[in-house]
């Protein structure tokens, strides 16, 4: 998030009329557009489960593993964002982006190994069976990564590179739900 702070703080300096409203949409895009995004995720599943016919309680256990992984993962992912992505940015501001590779697979080892104990234990002990349990727990793994990598885009300003990553998202999930339905 600490990327996209210099590019705001650009905007917001400049005279333009328009300058502060753009600047504050795209701070609410960035901070808003994983939630978003998640949840059109969560409709395409639920439309699918629904047209695919179903059982309810099952459409409901699948819904809900998806929603605590993605919540799980937003949370876990959010307090160490604030850490690495202050780090990035001093990085690159300081024009030293030797380390970004190294942080960012550093971050992903510790983000799964933090994160993966964390999210296994509270498996553990909601008592859905182990085939949803291990299910439920590498797609909270997935998603976690996936945040991590979306952070180090944010802070690369690949701001393109984002919105194609969360559309291909929603786009997959749909094809998938058709080629299993």
């Amino acid at each position: 998030m600490a990327g996209i702070g210099f590019s705001i703080n650009k905007l917001v300096k400049e005279k333009n009329f328009s300058s502060k409203p753009r600047a504050f949409a795209y701070a609410a895009i960035v901070t808003i557009g994983p939630l978003l995004f998640g949840e059109l995720v969560l409709v395409a599943v639920y439309a699918l489960t629904n047209f695919s016919k179903v059982i309810v309680a099952d459409r409901n256990l699948i819904v809900a593993i998806i929603t605590y992984g993605l919540l799980a993962s937003l949370i876990i992912n959010g307090a160490s964002s604030l850490v690495i992505s202050r780090y990035l940015s001093d990085k690159l501001y300081a024009k030293k982006i030797g380390d970004i590779l190294t942080t960012y697979w550093g971050s992903q080892l510790f983000l799964l190994t933090v994160g993966g104990l964390i999210y296994g234990i509270f498996i553990i002990f909601s008592g859905i069976g182990i085939f949803y349990s291990v299910l439920a727990w590498l797609l909270f793994c997935e998603l976690l990564l996936s945040w991590n990598a979306l952070n180090f885009l944010t802070i690369l300003r690949d701001y393109q590179g984002l919105f194609k990553s969360f559309s291909l998202t929603i786009v997959t999930t749909c094809a998938m739900g058709g080629i299993f339905f």
